[in-house]
């Protein structure tokens, strides 16, 4: 029985990779394989015990005591392993042809291979009431002591036999003298000696986890040698071989009958029974008359065909035996006929065994259905274990392995599984993913396939057409295996029209994909869908579904193909059509270790929803873990799948009336070492990591807002590189939200590259890290599109971020919020890269704009309760076009920090032509507004496309000797702004550089035309810092705009220096005003305070045009009745001053005042 064979190697026979010594000791009896916490060994030549570390050797007479939360695993000698549970005491010794394990306390579990032991040879193991002997066995042995401490009074001694056979005695604990005769010891019995009574019993129903608790590892690593690898290949090959005996060749015979209930041979037997059919080798014998076929345990039913009923001894029909098939080292070629089908009635099979066993054996299978199919809505089968089982085999077949169809109800019970691996989260921390035993905790698979290759033209496994699937293991399990389907017609696997899988283990994945080793690995290839979850069913009825208590999918070493990306855009995972999944499990859905994904299409797919029921994925716990893994979504399939040339595809899309939730608080997608290619391909195009969206493309579907709501963040990515074409987070015509206070996108490590040319459109792709729209076209009316979340948007530390364009972008009506007062984006040692040289105008921080909605006139608007940026540490910001971009658009936020401070570092913002740090545009359509202000009357803009809440914090701060340069720091036209702290803000030695040609005019502040900017000043702050404006004038106020300051205008301190080498400070025209209820300027701190012009603005002299200390240009027929100095323009003198500085020193204007209409305004109060 092969199952239940392994269930009890994983729990004593699952081996840490590890080395073995060097030959040549004396004695030496076996090598610790695995350790966990406080183990001794005490020797005979030694006067005190020593402490065993993993790869210790083990000698004969050592005694092996394990402390509390500790456990031992030895390998003996290449035939058996034994692990010692916390407070056990083992010793072990030998005589000639036998050798013994005393077990004082505690509890030890042993596998002996029985193949790989001489004639003769034998193991006892010993207690002080009790001896077993046992060749080819898997035993647990345990003693109970009457009293803590240690064990003098020994109360009971228990042999739990769980594989094979053995001989037990009882024994006299004062002299060890046998009592009795010896009596057989079979599986599924113990045997208990209690107060010198002994009974041999089955083993209760139910009792095997409390039979083998405290055996499993904990998994914790261990620190490996130099020599590790060549150590390890040892050790595998020993442990290999002891595994490959116990698990090896599956039994020529037929199988015991089993009892309902559970209970073993020599119990009473139940009033009901039911009966197993014969379990023979298939040999390929031909049908007879009769219907049957001769093997050499009798007459069988045939292989297409049910079992007949089994009559109980009271007469009644109860239930049908469910067919079995054995095909052991063999060659068959398998037509329709030769198939396994099973319909009508109630199907029972009480073996934990797999009903068809496929060992060591090639075989064909020329059929128009699966091998296996149970069909038929009054069809209903209930297997103890496994249904299918596949070892060193090779299976070629037209149809499928395995269909459960048109109602018909399967169940599989738990029984456990021993070899393999998974991936798994390891508690709500993000990013922790290790590997365990496949089955520690666990259940049989319902289809096994082992060290096989399987190639199906039609599909592996199905559920279909409102049948009913029930697990308590995984549904596959592969081991060292190909598996491939070659038809594109059908997915890999698949649960359609209507049908339902529940699987109940909560410790195991319904798919469990494992390669055993660096060189032994699983690969996986479909030519459509790896997994499909929906079909088209009528309204009214119920779609397909997947409940979950596990993961889906867990791999280890395997690589996985699906589609043809060159042909079509089939998804790895697709839920359609009103499909419903739901996973209560905390461990992510998909997890990966060591592995690669390759599909012509997403990743997942979750569109298609009915106008009844929506297609739906609700998770406890994280979409994906990838730890050492690579994931490729990059296709060219779209055009031919379609009809449409276009780009595709994305890692993860939910549209078209889709709903995604997850209520985990770690990131729903982890990557540790990894990295995901969403694009750009110069081949096969791209897409975005995770798209949300009303529409796929699909011309046959519907349009509908689709819906995602997490617990927690989008992305964690530890070390991890993720590329796409477009977005990491394309919201369109959807919602999406968050309500976890953590970053929404985390970096640590490697980074983030967007956008790129795309070969299909040969158009350069605008990249973004969250892109949101809502109308196609401004100024139209759809959907709206909405993302809100509690926490930032993205945390980077020693990272890269690249965008062909800007970090976070909200368009046409689209609305973005985030509730946090954390920074929205926060960088630590992080480089980011913005815009292309390719593409005027791209390379923002923040882009908001357009109008569009439901209504067609809604703006574009982000809302933020913290600051836009923080970067700190050895940071750089390279953003081509600026900060932030609003036009039609509008980004309200407040906080308690500047808007954006950068802390250190250098930093180029804005460095490409005709770009603003910040560019606040009103646009032609927005509203105006009359003003009277010193008798001039202005139209003025009155809306605001940034409104700061920020107190007195700054909109801008630089410190720690931040450098920033760019061609312009601050432009505003036809729009409105408020300043409550400085605009410009900068600390200890920092600096910043705008106007860097004479193209640029206001390179400190533009107001363009009808611009109003109102300022509680100062609007340049500056302490022990420098900025200078290398052309023309450091603030343009043109067009009849306003720059109103309640406050005084400048302050600089402590040596600050503001520098307009080419130009003035301020310059107004365009019958502009500029009013200043304060000074013009402060000076404070220490001192050797400067601002420096350089100009000849005056002509040859400004002594006739300097009002209050202040030198003035009046030009273009402006007049002195168009200025008014008053009280103490110039404040602190003595800490600073004004120098003039150019060919014509006394000619350098600090202010020009330009035209007729034009109005200066300076109170110094």
């Amino acid at each position: 029985m092969r199952s239940r064979c392994r269930r009890i190697l994983t729990t004593l026979a699952f081996v840490a990779l590890s080395p073995v010594v060097a030959v040549g000791q004396p004695a030496k009896v076996g090598i610790v394989t695995t350790l966990e916490g406080n183990v001794t060994a005490r020797r005979a030549a030694l006067p005190r015990p020593v402490a065993l570390k993993f790869k210790d050797d083990v000698f004969f007479h050592d005694t092996i005591t394990t402390g509390e939360h500790s456990l031992a695993r030895v390998l003996l000698g290449g035939k058996s392993i034994v692990t010692v549970r916390e407070r056990s005491a083992v010793t072990i010794s030998e005589a000639p042809g036998r050798s013994f394990i005393d077990l004082q306390s505690g509890k030890v579990g042993v596998a002996v291979a029985h193949e790989r032991m001489v004639g003769g040879e034998s193991l006892d193991i010993r207690t002080p009431t009790a001896v077993v002997g046992i060749r080819g066995t898997v035993v647990v042995a345990e003693v109970t002591c009457a009293s803590a401490g240690a064990c003098q009074a020994p109360d009971t001694t228990n042999f739990y036999m769980l594989r094979g056979r053995g001989e037990v005695q009882q024994l006299d604990p004062a002299s060890g003298s046998p009592i009795g005769p010896p009596r057989v010891l079979a599986a599924g019995f113990q045997f208990t000696v209690t107060g010198g009574v002994a009974r041999l019993v089955p083993i209760p129903p139910g009792h095997e986890n409390r039979v083998t608790a405290g055996l499993h590892s904990t998994g914790h690593p261990h620190h490996d040698a130099a020599n590790h690898d060549q150590v390890k290949n040892q050790v595998v090959d020993a442990t290999m071989a002891v595994l490959t005996a116990l698990t090896g060749g599956l039994p020529g015979r037929p199988a015991a009958p089993t009892i309902p209930g559970g209970t073993s041979p020599g119990t009473s037997p139940s009033t009901v029974q039911i009966a197993q059919a014969l379990l023979v080798p298939y040999e390929g014998c031909d049908e007879g008359s009769s219907g049957g076929c001769q093997g050499p345990g009798g007459t069988v039913s045939p292989p297409s065909g049910g079992a007949a009923p089994i009559v109980t001894q009271a007469g009644s029909i109860v239930s049908n035996a469910f067919p079995e098939r054995q095909i052991l080292n063999d060659v068959v070629n398998l037509t329709n006929v030769d198939r396994i089908f099973v319909s009508g009635g109630s199907y029972v099979r009480g073996d934990p065994s797999a009903a068809v066993q496929i060992v060591n054996s090639t075989m064909s299978y020329t059929g128009a259905q699966a091998f296996v199919q149970v069909d038929g809505s009054t069809t209903t089968a209930n297997l103890a274990g496994g249904l299918a089982s596949v070892v060193d085999s090779a299976i070629n077949a037209s149809g499928g392995l395995f269909t459960l169809a048109n109602g018909a109800q399967l169940a599989s019970a738990t029984a456990t599984r021993s070899e393999g691996g998974l991936v798994e989260i390891n508690g709500p921390a993000i990013g922790e993913i290790r590997i365990a035993g496949l089955a520690v905790a666990g259940s049989s698979p319902l289809i096994e396939i082992d060290r096989s290759t399987v190639i199906s033209e039609s599909g592996i496994a199905s559920v279909l057409n409102g049948a009913r699937l029930a697990l308590g293991g995984p549904f596959v399990a592969i081991t060292d295996a190909v598996l491939e389907t070659t038809s594109d017609q059908f997915s890999m696997l698949s649960v359609l029209n209507g049908a339902s899988l529940i699987a109940t283990n909560p410790d195991l994945p319904v798919f469990g994909f494992v390669g055993s080793g660096l060189e032994q690995r699983s690969r996986v290839t479909s030519a459509g869908n790896f997994l499909a979850l929906g079909g088209k069913t009528a309204q009214g009825t119920s779609p397909a579904s997947m409940t979950l208590a596990g993961g889906l999918l867990a791999a280890s070493r395997v690589d996985f193909t699906a589609g043809d990306p060159t042909k079509n855009v089939f998804s790895f995972i697709f839920a359609g059509d009103g499909a419903k999944l739901t996973s209560t499990s905390p461990n992510a859905l998909l997890a990966f270790q060591d592995s690669s994904v390759e599909t012509a299409g997403n990743i997942l797919t979750l569109r298609r929803s009915r106008p009844d029921a929506p297609s739906q994925i609700d998770l406890g716990g994280p979409l994906l873990a990838g730890a050492s893994s690579r994931f490729q979504t990059t296709s060219q399939g779209f055009g031919p799948a379609f009809g449409t040339p276009g780009a595709c595809c994305s890692g993860f899309a939910i549209e078209e009336g889709a709903r995604f939730t997850s209520t985990t608080p770690s990131a729903l997608i982890q990557l540790i070492d990894s990295t995901f290619d969403a694009g750009p391909d110069p081949r096969l195009s791209g897409g975005d990591l995770v798209t949300v969206a009303d529409f796929s493309g699909d011309p046959a579907a519907a349009a509908a807002a689709a819906q995602v709501a997490l617990s927690g963040p989008l992305v964690s990515m530890t070390n991890s590189t993720v590329r796409a074409l477009s977005s990491i987070l394309h919201v369109e015509r959807s919602s999406f939200s968050s309500s976890g206070p953590d970053p929404l996108i985390q970096v640590q490590g490697q980074g983030i590259a967007v956008g790129g040319l795309d070969p299909i459109s040969k158009t350069n792709v605008l990249g973004s890290v969250l892109d949101i729209i809502a109308s196609t076209n401004p100024g139209t009316a759809e959907a709206a599109a909405t993302v809100s979340i509690a926490g930032s948007l993205l945390s980077a530390s020693n990272a890269n971020i690249t965008s062909t364009d800007v970090i976070v972008r909200v368009r046409n009506g689209a609305r973005f919020e985030s509730s946090s007062v954390d920074p929205l984006i926060a960088l630590r040692d992080t480089s980011v890269s913005l815009g292309t040289g390719a593409v005027a105008n791209t390379g923002h921080v923040l882009n908001v704009f357009g109008t569009g909605g439901p209504n067609g006139t809604t703006r574009a608007t982000a809302v933020l309760n913290g600051a836009l940026l923080v970067a700190e540490g050895s940071s750089q910001v390279n953003a081509l076009s600026g900060l932030v971009f609003a036009s039609d658009g509008q980004i309200l936020a407040s906080a308690a920090d500047s808007f954006v401070r950068l802390v250190g570092g250098t930093h180029a913002l804005a460095s490409a032509a005709n770009t603003s740090m910040f560019s606040l545009i009103g646009g032609t359509d927005a509203p105006v507004a009359v003003e009277i202000v010193d008798g001039v009357p202005l139209s003025l803009g009155t809306f605001a496309p940034l409104v700061w809440k920020g107190g007195d914090h700054s909109l801008l701060r630089l410190e720690a000797g931040a450098a920033v340069s760019g061609q312009e720091a601050f432009r505003i036209d036809r729009a409105l702004f408020q300043a409550t702290a400085p605009v410009f803000e900068l600390l200890a030695a920092s600096s910043l550089t705008v106007a860097p040609t004479t193209a640029v005019d206001g390179g400190l502040m533009n107001l363009n035309a009808q611009a109003k900017v109102v300022s509680l000043g100062p609007v340049a702050r500056l302490d022990a810092s420098t900025i200078i404006v290398a052309n023309n004038n450091a603030f343009r106020v043109a067009g009849g705009s306003l720059l109103q300051v309640i406050g005084d205008f400048l302050s600089l301190s402590n040596g600050s220096v503001l520098q307009a080498l080419n130009g003035s400070v301020m310059r107004v025209s365009g019958g502009s005003v500029v009013n200043i209820s304060g000074a013009f300027a402060i000076f404070g701190g220490s001192g050797g305070n400067q601002i420096r012009v350089s100009n000849t603005l005056c002509g040859s002299t400004c002594a006739g045009t300097t009002f209050g200390g202040i030198p003035i240009a009046l030009i273009n027929g402006a007049t002195p009745a168009q200025v008014t100095v008053t009280g103490s323009a110039l404040k602190g003198t003595n800490l600073g001053s004004i120098v003039q500085l150019g060919p014509v020193p006394a000619a350098a204007a600090v202010i020009v005042v330009d035209g007729p209409a034009s109005r200066l305004t300076i109170r110094g109060q």
